[in-house]
């Protein structure tokens, strides 16, 4: 298993990962899919010096992926990092592939100058799986998030 920054050659597969996350995730499977929205998102990830987009992959397939990026902060003159997408798929979940996703993630963080670096379980899928992971990795909570389903 290696972890690498996305390259455009990874798009096709990038798209069928995000699917194949959308697919599994209770809260996102509701909503609509649309690959050429997924594709833009993808590439400006790719084009901007401020966002990282890092995919594991194993046997020339790509098994996970992690979105993140970087700004300045809201409450100073500091930067922070942020977790945008976070995905690995059920086979090679438990390989080490999370924890190479990470930790590319806070490198790469770090390398930009964050002074914050945080990430959130948005998904349904494996949360205390992903919670252990982000722990094992120097995360800790702070928070929670909360999503709207009123009428």
């Amino acid at each position: 298993m290696q972890v690498r920054p996305a390259k455009r050659s990874d798009l096709p597969s990038l798209i069928l990962l995000a699917d194949q996350f959308h697919s599994e995730d209770p809260a996102f499977s509701s909503t609509p899919f649309d690959a050429s929205i997924v594709l833009a998102s993808f590439d400006d990830y790719l084009k901007n010096e401020n966002c990282c987009l890092f995919v594991t992959e194993q046997h020339g397939q790509l098994t996970g992926f992690f979105m993140g990026h970087v700004s300045r902060s809201a409450w100073g003159q500091f930067r922070e990092a942020g977790e945008d997408f976070f995905y690995v798929t059920p086979d090679s979940r438990g390989t080490g592939a999370g924890d190479l996703l990470v930790q590319s993630y806070v490198e790469w963080a770090k390398e930009k100058g964050a002074l914050i670096t945080g990430t959130a379980i948005r998904s349904q899928i494996n949360a205390n799986a992903v919670s252990l992971l982000l722990d094992r990795n120097g995360f800790v909570p702070m928070g929670t998030l909360w999503v709207y389903r009123g009428s």
